[in-house]
C-alpha cells in the first residue's frame, strides 16, 4: 500500500519503486496506490496502475490531462463529467481504456475482481460539441425564462445553478453551452453547489 506519495520525491525513488511494481506485476500481486488528487501522483506510477478508481472530490474541478495515463483523448472530458457528478461514498472504474460504474463503496468486487456495467461513451455527436444544436438550446432557453422570469438578470454563476436544479440530469458541457460560460467554470460551480459551498 502506498498513501499520498507526491511527485516531489527523489527520482531515484520513484525509479526504484517503479521497477518493484513491475516485478509485482509479474508475480501476480495486488499493490494498491491511495492519492486525494490525480496531479500529485507521478506519472510513471501511474501509467503502471491496471485499474483506477474513482471517488468524487472537489480538490479536481478542473480537466487534468495527467487522466490521459488513465483513459483515451477522445474520453477525457466524460471522464471528468462522471467524477465529478458522482454522490458521496460512490466510485467508477476504469480499466482498459473503459469506465465502470457507478458503485457503492460498500461493494468491493469491481475493485478486486473485472468490474462490470460499463458506461459506454459516444463520441459520434452531430453536433460537433456534444452538446444541444442551436435550436435545441434555444428552445431549452425559452422554457428555462418562461419557468424562471428573472433568469436573464441573474449572475453566470446563479444560471448555472438555477439549470442544474431544473434539469438534473443535464450534462455540465450542455449548462456551459447554454449560459455561455466554458465548461471548467461550469464543472467548478456545480462541484461547489453540490458541496453547499455557495
Amino acid at each position: 500500500m502506498i498513501d499520498d506519495l507526491r511527485t516531489q520525491v527523489f527520482k531515484s525513488v520513484i525509479t526504484k519503486l517503479v521497477d518493484v511494481l513491475r516485478i509485482a506485476r509479474h508475480k501476480n500481486l495486488t499493490v494498491i496506490l491511495s492519492h486525494h488528487i490525480i496531479s500529485h501522483i507521478p506519472t510513471e506510477l501511474l501509467q503502471l496502475c491496471s485499474k483506477v478508481i474513482f471517488f468524487n472530490t472537489s480538490f479536481n474541478a478542473a480537466v487534468n490531462t495527467k487522466l490521459l495515463n488513465v483513459v483515451s483523448k477522445s474520453k477525457l472530458e466524460t471522464l471528468h463529467e462522471i467524477v465529478l457528478s458522482l454522490e458521496k461514498y460512490h466510485y467508477i472504474v476504469v480499466e482498459n481504456n473503459r469506465i465502470y460504474g457507478v458503485f457503492t463503496n460498500d461493494n468491493v468486487s469491481p475493485i478486486i475482481g473485472k468490474p462490470t456495467n460499463e458506461i459506454k461513451v459516444n463520441n459520434n455527436n452531430k453536433n460537433g460539441s456534444n452538446g444541444l444544436s442551436i435550436n435545441n438550446q434555444i428552445d431549452l432557453l425559452s422554457i428555462i425564462v418562461q419557468r424562471v422570469p428573472e433568469f436573464n438578470y441573474l449572475t453566470v454563476t446563479q444560471k448555472i445553478v438555477t439549470i442544474a436544479k431544473l434539469y438534473p440530469n443535464l450534462k455540465p458541457r450542455v449548462i456551459a453551452e447554454l449560459v455561455g460560460t466554458t465548461p471548467q467554470n461550469t464543472w467548478k460551480t456545480l462541484s461547489l453547489m453540490r458541496h453547499n459551498k455557495l
